[in-house]
């Protein structure tokens, strides 16, 4: 058929200077620097605890408990146990209730079976959403359970496995949620550990971050988990099962800083705004008049109230560590930053 009088579809553009203006959110913390806004792989060995530590980590975003010393955004969890019966998840329910002392939160949400992908699991998540719209964590055990049988044996795996988390990302992408996939690793590797997942590279060329359980030994009775991507600094935490508790406790971790506190440190606007408050208690106007009082500090700050307000919020944790503390009020259409230097 020929298609040349057809009129081409025109792309959907926005300008850079439009981009870099816009007022856009910031990606959410889940559970601060481990599991953010977006698709995240969580892959481990067979029987290793992937199960007990997903489903605490639901249940510590369910009810707003810290875990592993990080903050948690509360939110509705869904838990997609597919490998599981209700009567294997109400044991470790038991054991880690037990262990804690705190109650199964009313707002986590459990299911044992699902549809696949492509085949109804889309519309099932939607309708979940929408019925919850406070949801912002979805985790899924396992990857294997949603992916159906794929009877054409030509089909390439890379696309195939790049169009599910495709498929998957979407969904995150539409509603700002978290899904954390549990899947396998393999047992052949080389010099990067995370080439362990098991399946093409499509997998986890697709997600956004990616979590790796594992351990040298069967028997050693502590883990490591390792967590890289496009929202997270490289981390690596070594994790010990309490067998009292049925809990993951932290050992000790390492982390690559460089993408937060250099990256603030060094940030133009952060400087300013910390030289600003030397000599002042409180200070309180529109984010306009904060740009002008900081562009006599340096002059290279954007002339951009969007953008400044922008690096503030993204940096807003590091500036308390430093003494700064920002808030913002809005009233009338009228936007106020409150910036107060609790070391006076």
């Amino acid at each position: 058929m020929d298609n040349s009088n057809k009129p081409l579809k025109v792309f959907d553009t926005i300008t850079a200077k439009e981009l870099y203006e816009l007022n856009l959110p910031e990606i959410k913390q889940m559970i601060e620097c481990i599991l953010f806004q977006g698709l995240t792989v969580f892959a481990g060995s067979g029987k290793i605890g992937k199960s007990f530590a997903v489903l605490y980590m639901c249940m510590c975003v369910s009810d707003e408990r810290e875990l592993w010393g990080r903050k948690i955004l509360k939110g509705t969890t869904l838990y997609l146990a597919l490998v599981d019966n209700n009567q294997r998840i109400q044991i470790r329910m038991d054991r880690i209730i037990e262990g804690t002392g705190f109650l199964p939160p009313e707002n986590m949400h459990i299911v044992t079976m699902a549809e696949f992908i492509k085949s109804g699991l889309e519309e099932q998540i939607h309708s979940f959403i929408k019925a919850n719209p406070d949801t912002v964590l979805i985790a899924i055990d396992t990857f294997q359970k949603i992916r159906g049988m794929n009877s054409d044996r030509n089909i390439d795996a890379y696309a195939l496995d790049y169009e599910e988390i495709g498929i998957l990302k979407a969904l995150v992408d539409k509603y700002n949620v978290a899904i954390l996939l549990m899947h396998h690793l393999r047992k052949a590797g080389d010099g990067d550990e995370f080439n362990k997942i098991s399946g093409s590279t499509g997998i986890s060329g697709a997600a956004d971050n990616l979590m790796m359980l594992s351990k040298e030994k069967r028997m050693e009775s502590t883990v490591t988990l390792q967590i890289t991507g496009r929202d997270s600094a490289d981390t690596k935490l070594v994790l010990e099962f309490d067998r009292a508790k049925f809990l993951w406790n932290l050992v000790s971790e390492e982390a690559d800083k460089y993408l937060y506190e250099n990256e603030a440190g060094e940030n133009i606007i952060v400087k300013a705004l910390i030289k600003f408050m030397e000599n002042r208690m409180v200070w309180e106007n529109s984010p306009s008049e904060l740009l002008n009082e900081l562009k006599k500090i340096d002059i290279k700050i954007p002339d951009m109230p969007n953008v400044l307000t922008r690096r503030i919020n993204h940096y807003k944790d590091y500036l308390f560590k430093q003494g700064i503390d920002v808030a913002s009020t809005a009233s009338n259409g009228k936007r106020t930053i409150i910036v107060t230097n609790v070391h006076t």
